[in-house]
């Protein structure tokens, strides 16, 4: 069992994280839910921060992003997933309602996105696994980001356009 103090290397008082992980509209809730899941098994304590619902309408996005980040090892993620299987079987069971995050609909400007960010991993001569090794993510996710089926934060394209040496321009224009 690994300690309780899964928040040792950072500075934001452990009250504050409590309040952000009782609250999934918080933005910061993914980073420290990942954190937390990434460090911590026990259970109980972890279902003391996350309500039960939460974490099964949310486990399958926090498990990408951590698996992104390369915050999982195998263990930690072969040890949450049955957690959440038996825990949206149990609320299933007691007839709980779990709406789940919304897929994210493609849009032209997403689509165009992703075959820019495709075109720029080729041009710079990369396979997708080459690419997530050198970018510190699966290949996966590579993947997911070239058709467009996860949003790409403005961190994630800096690092991209390091990665590849190309510069990555985005043009938005208005109806």
């Amino acid at each position: 069992m690994i300690k309780r103090n899964w928040l040792w290397d950072i500075q934001t008082d452990e009250k504050k994280v409590k309040k952000i992980l009782k609250n999934e509209n918080d933005q910061r809730f993914f980073i420290y839910a990942g954190m937390l899941f990434s460090r911590n098994n026990d259970v109980d304590y972890v279902f003391s921060l996350v309500n039960k619902k939460v974490f099964c309408r949310y486990w399958p996005l926090i498990k990408e992003k951590v698996d992104q980040q390369g915050w999982f090892s195998p263990y930690k993620s072969d040890f949450w997933q049955p957690v959440y299987e038996k825990t949206l079987k149990e609320l299933k069971a007691s007839r709980e309602e779990i709406h789940k995050f919304p897929d994210i609909p493609l849009n032209r400007h997403r689509v165009q996105l992703a075959m820019k960010l495709r075109d720029l991993r080729k041009e710079a001569g990369f396979t997708q696994v080459e690419a997530a090794e050198m970018l510190g993510v699966k290949q996966k996710y590579i993947s997911k980001l070239e058709t467009g089926r996860i949003n790409v934060s403005i961190d994630a394209l800096n690092k991209i356009a390091n990665v590849y040496f190309r510069n990555i321009e985005i043009v938005f224009k208005g109806a």
